[in-house]
């Protein structure tokens, strides 16, 4: 080897070397720290941009499934008014058989007709004060032509929307507004109407239900999505420890061996001079 007291090429090439433990050795102490295997471009870029995508759709698919939830909440609340209301109808037909007989004389059927009012009061009250988050759930804005859209999906296709409708809910709109018990015929009349009236909430309930199952379908699908695409951006960015922490133990040796032989090589130049002088 030839010894030079201008360029100490031992040297040199020891701290380059040096320089490419150090950086390698950052490297595995930033991986372990973060826990991620790709933390800029220049780790992995074509694995950084898939990571980056699923990171995307992970973020959304959290949104989706409180969208769903929100959708089953919002249904739930709209079934329980309709529930309130077939109770309430129910009393209303009990009251109509009652009046139907003559053996209720008519003062009686008066205050049958009283507390029959006050049910049908009570009735337009739900229908117009049941909501959701502010949404008026039972009014009829939300009937067959502009049905609330639930967003289930990654994209704005329709298929990745649940709709449901929500039918009006007031005396008028069941047809029990005008029927009475002020009279036997009265109330006889007001049974199949009432009748009608139950119909048309069983099978409102019936669509709602049919709905909420569904959006229950929904939740279970994207949690499932949420857990595979957690997994394959895993597999991806996040960093294996044991093997990042065998290699920052070799860098960490190299390291320990570069600055030695750096300290070898530095006194080279002094060895020559004592020759030199010797």
């Amino acid at each position: 080897m030839t010894i030079s007291l201008r360029t100490n090429v031992a040297s040199i090439q020891a701290n380059a070397a040096l320089n490419r433990t150090n950086h390698r050795l950052t490297d595995n102490m930033t991986r372990l720290s973060s826990g991620l295997r790709i933390n800029r471009a220049g780790d992995d870029a074509a694995g950084l941009a898939i990571s980056e995508k699923f990171s995307a759709d992970i973020r959304s698919l959290s949104q989706l499934k409180r969208n769903a939830n929100d959708g089953i909440s919002l249904i739930q609340t709209a079934e329980g008014a309709l529930s309130e209301v077939s109770q309430i109808l129910m009393r209303m037909r009990e009251l109509a058989i009652q009046g139907a007989t003559d053996t209720v004389a008519d003062p009686q059927k008066a205050f049958l007709q009283e507390e029959f009012n006050e049910l049908k009061s009570e009735i337009r009250r739900i229908g117009s004060t049941a909501d959701f988050n502010g949404i008026t759930l039972l009014s009829g804005t939300y009937g067959s032509t502009n049905a609330l859209t639930f967003q289930v999906g990654l994209t704005g296709e329709a298929a990745q929307q649940i709709s449901v409708s929500l039918a009006t809910m007031t005396p008028t709109a069941i047809g029990v507004d005008t029927i009475s018990v002020t009279s036997s015929d009265d109330s006889r009349a007001s049974l199949s109407v009432i009748d009608s009236a139950l119909s048309t909430l069983s099978a409102q309930r019936a669509v709602m239900g049919a709905a909420q199952n569904r959006l229950q379908v929904a939740v279970n699908n994207i949690s499932t999505q949420f857990t595979n695409i957690n997994a394959a951006n895993s597999r991806i960015r996040d960093v294996d420890v044991a093997e990042e922490t065998a290699h920052m133990s070799r860098n960490q040796i190299l390291m320990q061996g570069g600055v030695a032989v750096l300290a070898q090589a530095n006194s080279i130049p002094q060895l020559a001079v004592r020759l030199l002088q010797g």
